[in-house]
């Protein structure tokens, strides 16, 4: 059985890049193959984007717009689980934990379980960074890893180096300062609440991806709560 150890969210901006999700993947599959218990979530990339424009030119509700943007995760989900065998799709908690027993890399799709568990905003201060967290707090783990097209967090815009340790409370302070701040509005409040640590890397750099998970030094920031 492979024990839970992180949840990896891989950003809908590496996905988008094949040879970036390539190498992500190789990673996670070898992780699994160490032992590790590596549960997947994707971003909605592309397919969100698209959603974002509908919702401006038809002024679409923020509630409908955000259950479109959580389809556009699953459908990442059903992408990268084609990808390679070691991957398998699961829809809850249980059938995650299962597929961990049997070695193999859950990739999650999170629509339905959130219809069911889910208790967060339905606007676009919960993108699948909140979205990952809520499910790695269901699934008991103690660490996300966000894989992203960035470096890490950077203390305003334009910075030339990224910030390697903050709290909840320093992120959403750079939130509110920057056009990004690399994570959504409402990802600091539910790091607080949950505990979760998270690391935040470069997904053009897939060994920070498994130093990540692994607990090692990693070149990224570390939001620890």
């Amino acid at each position: 059985m492979n024990s839970p150890a992180a949840v990896v969210k891989i950003g809908g901006s590496v996905i988008r890049s094949p040879e970036a999700l390539k190498g992500v993947l190789a990673r996670i599959i070898s992780l699994s193959r160490k032992g590790y218990g590596v549960t997947v979530i994707p971003g909605g990339g592309e397919a969100a984007e698209l959603v974002r424009k509908k919702q401006e030119t038809l002024s679409l509700s923020d509630t409908a717009a955000h259950w479109m943007a959580v389809r556009a995760m699953d459908i990442n989900g059903v992408l990268i689980s084609d990808l390679n065998s070691g991957f398998t799709i699961a829809e809850d908690i249980s059938s995650c934990r299962a597929a961990l027993e049997e070695k193999k890399v859950p990739v999650f799709l999170s629509s339905s379980f959130l219809r069911q568990e889910g208790k967060l905003p339905e606007s676009w201060d919960v993108t699948s960074d909140s979205i990952s967290l809520f499910i790695a707090s269901k699934l008991g783990v103690s660490r996300l890893v966000l894989v992203k097209d960035v470096e890490g967090v950077y203390p305003g815009d334009g910075a030339p180096e990224i910030i390697e340790t903050l709290t909840p409370e320093d992120l959403r302070e750079i939130r509110r300062k920057t056009s990004s701040g690399c994570v959504d509005r409402y990802f600091p409040s539910l790091a607080s609440e949950t505990g979760i640590s998270t690391c935040i890397v470069s997904g053009y750099h897939p060994g920070r991806v498994e130093d990540a998970v692994t607990g090692r030094d990693f070149e990224g920031t570390l939001v620890r709560t």
